[in-house]
């Protein structure tokens, strides 16, 4: 059985992801406990790390009209503790077949199984793509010195029964290649590879993704204070866990929401790689998509599919991403997405986000962190005709780049953004930039990250800016860097500051007040940025405002703005607060009208909202208004009309402005 116990926050999630199915393999030594959800803990009580227990709502756990019949008339009970309506509560049960609550009430899934594999990387292709020596395999860090891990445990675990899941026993290491406990070459390949892919995932972060376990003080949160703590991905070709775990097979699962509480009992996510076709990508994609669990991430889906698996080269990490090369995280921007939760704030509830790169030459390794983070870097003499590239060095982007060259005035010179596309099940065209010197002279590199396909009405065809992140290398071999910056000379300025919006419609002006300082060398142009969506101004160092057309009406928008000069571009300010654009409602149709002697009764469908909420409704009878009602009301009666032929139309109006008359209706009145 799969499950999920719910955190205190209020969110419907799903801690397993089902997919995959189970291969023979040698039985590993454990002491399980029957099939079945494990000892689940009452949110109220999570919070603080203790254990006791409320009464019991169900004899088992349940699911559908079943478990609303034994639940009767604790029902609310059971919507208290998973902090939803108890009517809400209610139809998920009876209009999804793999919602269950277990005995506490609380939510969980049961997920079906995958039965198509991705395939096994090769041998030689694995070996090419290791990240490290082979023999620094258990000892690889993305982030060494951050206070936050991620462990990739694949070389064993022992459990006890004090963990939350109550299968205590020696769980084995992943054994890839079915020849024993070692790691081969091909297996410790593979190992780098999850590692590498999963590091991908989380770059943006001030977190270590690891494959050294950092023991008990590393992982467990001793009270509120205690900085250092994480969770522990467990790679394990267990089929006894599996079997008391899933009971039927599934891929993995995990608590949701519980990477910051104290102690260490929940924060162990499973990833069964028997059930996984013992692809090094489906236990990547598997080991991202359960610690995001523990991050407090639902699952991405549609409206048909609990997961949705993407398209084209793309999916979301939170949905199932087996068979694109690229995965990111996600808030629903795709055609009928389930799931419009954000993912990066929600990730950033438990990570702070990676330091920025302070300005000057590039350094060996770069991070975009954010839609809004455009990284500017000197790149000193470069010859005419050299090349600079742009890439990732992980072996699975989450980054797609766009890159530019710029003039020492911050001029844009040659920008690349290629058209990216699906290779295979891991590799994607058109994510790297390259950029051609045009002249001898002296050049700063800006890097961002960037979407793909249209974008219509929040929808993309591709992705999005939105989770466009991850780690990157500048190449430069045509360009002599400046030496080290002497202490005196100048830096790039700092960041705006006092950024300010307002909204029109589909538009926004931002207004903002120049850094406190120039850096030691005056400012020459500043760039405005939207999130979402990417819309960026580019301005003149006098600016101090800008107006951004082109925006959707009814989004919440903020804007940053980073400043440059001839050393490079500051940090990026303080997001604005966020405003909607909004205009008029449209036009809306012709009303229904029916007469009775001198009283015309008029009816319409409601209008559009354009960004803002319909306030109100006017009935114009001859172009002379009749009536005005509130935006609740969708009929008028309108007595006294006079003899004769007369039109009736409708106006809507909203805190903007008025619709355009509707199309006209005509009535005589005898």
């Amino acid at each position: 059985m799969h499950h999920v116990v719910r955190a205190a926050s209020a969110r419907v999630a799903s801690a397993v992801l089902a997919l995959g199915v189970v291969a023979a393999l040698p039985p590993t030594p454990a002491a399980a406990s029957p099939a079945g959800p494990p000892v689940a803990v009452p949110a109220e009580d999570r919070a603080t790390g203790t254990t006791d227990r409320d009464d019991p709502l169900l004899e088992d756990p349940a699911g559908g009209t079943a478990a609303l019949r034994e639940l009767g008339d604790r029902l609310p009970t059971a919507a208290r503790r998973n902090d939803v309506a108890p009517r809400d509560l209610a139809t998920l049960l009876r209009s999804d077949r793999t919602a269950r609550l277990d005995t506490d009430g609380l939510l969980f899934y049961v997920e079906p199984a995958a039965s198509d594999p991705p395939p096994v990387v090769p041998d030689g292709r694995l070996l090419r793509q290791a990240a490290a020596p082979l023999g620094d395999t258990f000892a690889l860090h993305s982030n060494p010195g951050a206070s936050r891990t991620i462990l990739i445990d694949v070389d064993g675990h022992t459990t006890d029964d004090e963990d939350a899941w109550h299968v205590p026993g020696v769980y084995p290491a992943w054994d890839l290649g079915g020849n024993g406990p070692a790691f081969d070459d091909a297996e410790r390949a593979a190992v780098q590879l999850v590692w590498s892919m999963v590091s991908e995932d989380f770059a943006a972060y001030d977190v270590d993704v690891t494959t050294q376990d950092p023991g008990r003080a590393g992982l467990e949160r001793d009270s509120p204070e205690d900085p250092t703590y994480g969770v522990r991905a467990l790679v394990t070709p267990s089929d006894p866990a599996l079997s008391a775990l899933c009971g039927d097979p599934c891929g993995g699962l995990a608590y949701v929401d519980v990477f910051s509480l104290l102690g260490g009992d929940y924060q162990t996510a499973w990833v069964f790689p028997q059930a996984l076709g013992q692809s090094p990508k489906a236990v990547a994609e598997a080991t991202s998509h359960e610690v995001g669990h523990t991050l407090g991430l639902d699952h991405d889906g549609t409206a048909r599919d609990a997961y949705y698996g993407g398209h084209g080269a793309w999916a979301p990490i939170m949905g199932v991403g087996y068979g694109r090369p690229l995965t990111q995280w996600s808030r629903g921007e795709y055609a009928g997405a389930s799931n419009r939760e954000d993912d990066l704030a929600l990730i950033g509830k438990h990570l702070p986000r990676r330091a920025d790169e302070p300005p000057g030459p590039p350094p060996a390794t770069a991070y975009v962190t954010s839609a809004a983070d455009r990284d500017t870097f000197t790149l000193g003499q470069c010859s005419a005709g050299s090349v600079v590239t742009v890439r990732s060095p992980s072996a699975s982007p989450d980054l797609d780049v766009v890159a530019r060259l710029l003039s020492p005035d911050g001029s844009v010179l040659v920008t690349d953004d290629p058209v990216a596309g699906r290779t295979d099940d891991t590799r994607a065209y058109g994510l790297d930039a390259a950029l051609g010197v045009p002249a001898d002279g002296r050049y700063l590199v800006e890097v961002a990250g960037a979407g793909s396909g249209a974008v219509v009405d929040g929808v993309s065809a591709g992705w999005t800016t939105y989770a466009s992140l991850g780690a990157y290398d500048v190449e430069a071999p045509g360009c002599d860097p400046d030496p080290a910056p002497d202490p005196d000379a100048a830096t790039a300025p700092p960041a705006p500051t006092g950024v300010t919006a307002t909204a029109g419609p589909g538009r926004a002006r931002v207004s903002w007040t120049a850094p406190t300082a120039d850096g030691g060398s005056p400012v020459t142009s500043y760039s405005v940025t939207s999130t979402p969506g990417g819309a960026t101004a580019v301005l003149g160092g006098d600016a101090r405002s800008a107006t951004l057309s082109g925006l959707a009406n009814g989004t919440p928008y903020r804007f940053v703005v980073t400043a440059v000069n001839a050393v490079g571009s500051s940090p990026a300010s303080a997001a604005s607060a966020p405003v909607t654009p909004a205009a008029a409602p449209v036009r809306m149709a012709a009303p229904g009208v029916s007469v009775r002697g001198t009283t015309a009764t008029v009816t319409w469908r409601p209008a559009a909202a354009n960004g803002a909420p319909v306030t109100g409704y006017t009935v114009l009878v001859s172009g002379e208004r009749s009536r005005q009602v509130a935006a609740t009301r969708r009929a008028v009666v309108v007595k006294g009309v006079s003899r004769g032929r007369h039109t009736v139309r409708v106006t809507a109006t909203n805190r903007v402005g008025t619709s355009p008359a509707s199309a006209a209706t005509t009535i005589r009145v005898r």
